[in-house]
């Protein structure tokens, strides 16, 4: 599973060879780029949606982590939805630690290894 992974590493395709079709009938390695961090960011945003949905319940009861839990979702949510990255928010230390708890694709270490 992805989300178990310690960091991701990208292969982009950089040649240009008639025999090896590409989906977009382009070698555009931006665009692959982009392409696949717009979809990390949606598995990220339906994570997060449903685990808000499932905290919301203990928060209401007053559990201090679920509390921390929401308003941390509460904060990416709407991140994502900008389709921006985990990783460019600016979160301060306890929300960084319990953000780990997520296993959000997108705070990943990322390699991008050019072909």
């Amino acid at each position: 599973n992805i989300r178990e992974t310690d960091a991701i590493a990208h292969v982009v395709r950089c040649f240009e060879d008639e025999n090896v079709t590409h989906v977009a009938n382009k070698v555009s390695p931006a665009d692959d780029i982009d392409v696949i961090n717009t979809e990390l960011i949606l598995a990220d945003l339906e994570s997060c949606e449903k685990q808000l949905q499932r905290v919301v319940r203990t928060a209401k009861g007053g559990d201090k982590t679920a509390i921390a839990q929401k308003a941390l979702l509460e904060k990416l949510i709407p991140h994502f939805e900008s389709g921006k990255t985990a990783r460019m928010l600016d979160l301060n230390d306890d929300e960084k630690v319990l953000s780990r708890t997520l296993h959000l694709l997108t705070t990943k270490p990322t390699m991008y290894i050019a072909n």
